[in-house]
């Protein structure tokens, strides 16, 4: 089964373009580790979710800026992925990535790409698509909506699609978000340290553009899909969490005339 056309490794050198905030794996980790961006609280709500659609079967997951498979290698490892696949752009998150993945019982490939040259290169279908703390980066709704509207076209009858992300306040202007989030990160960041949390700032305010909720619903409602909502979260006021399905009634007819 060719899933990348004939590309399923980590060295594979395509062009960067976005920042390299996460090449300080060190920081990255510090904020992982001590939780401070919610990823325990999602997973969880994640693999509940999948566990309870899939209704246990097998599946294949597509992970959109993968980073180091932090939530894959802690939650879902023990749900019942089959195949995972994972999209980053640093060379730096991809190894990492494939330390965390060797040791699981899953069979893995690891792309480094950006996104619209993934998109030239995945020619399979997937289960389930996952784009987490990723998309934010991009710096125009219309680019973020162009991208999710081109992989939810490759998402199949009955696929399920995942994004969280940041989420801004319906009255903020992106200034006024950026000085609430770096305010978070000095309030309750408690481990970070001066010089961690200046990275941390200029990364906010150079690369994070986030969507109020309305704005993210209509990245989702404006495809020319069939999707239908599973869940919108924004039970905390930092992430939003979105899950959609496409086509529910015309897989759930596929498979009653295939089961015929």
């Amino acid at each position: 089964m060719k899933l990348f056309k004939e590309v399923h490794c980590v060295n594979l050198y395509l062009q960067e373009n976005s920042p390299e905030f996460f090449e300080e794996w060190v920081l990255y980790n510090k904020i992982l580790k001590n939780d401070y961006m919610f990823h325990s609280e999602i997973f969880t709500k994640i693999q509940k979710t999948l566990n309870s659609k899939l209704n246990g079967r097998d599946y294949s997951l597509l992970d959109i800026g993968c980073g180091e498979a932090f939530g894959i290698n802690k939650y879902l490892s023990n749900t019942n992925l089959r195949n995972y696949y994972g999209i980053d752009n640093s060379e730096t998150a991809l190894s990492w990535a494939e330390k965390n993945l060797a040791t699981k019982n899953i069979k893995y490939f690891l792309l480094k790409s950006d996104f619209l040259k993934s998109l030239e290169i995945i020619n399979d279908e997937f289960d389930v698509f996952l784009a987490g703390y990723s998309l934010h980066h991009l710096k125009t709704f219309e680019e973020k909506k162009d991208i999710l509207h081109k992989f939810i076209e490759k998402l199949p009858y009955g696929g399920i699609f995942i994004l969280f992300d940041l989420i801004k306040k319906d009255e903020e202007t992106i200034e006024e978000y950026h000085a609430r989030y770096i305010q978070n990160c000095k309030e309750n960041w408690n481990s970070i340290n001066q010089n961690e949390l200046k990275k941390i700032t200029h990364h906010i305010e150079n690369n994070d553009y986030p969507l109020t909720l309305e704005k993210w619903r209509e990245v989702f409602l404006s495809s020319q899909s069939d999707l239908t909502p599973i869940s919108i979260d924004i039970k905390n006021q930092y992430y939003v969490l979105m899950i959609f399905q496409k086509n529910r009634e015309k897989y759930f007819e596929s498979r009653q005339v295939f089961n015929n």
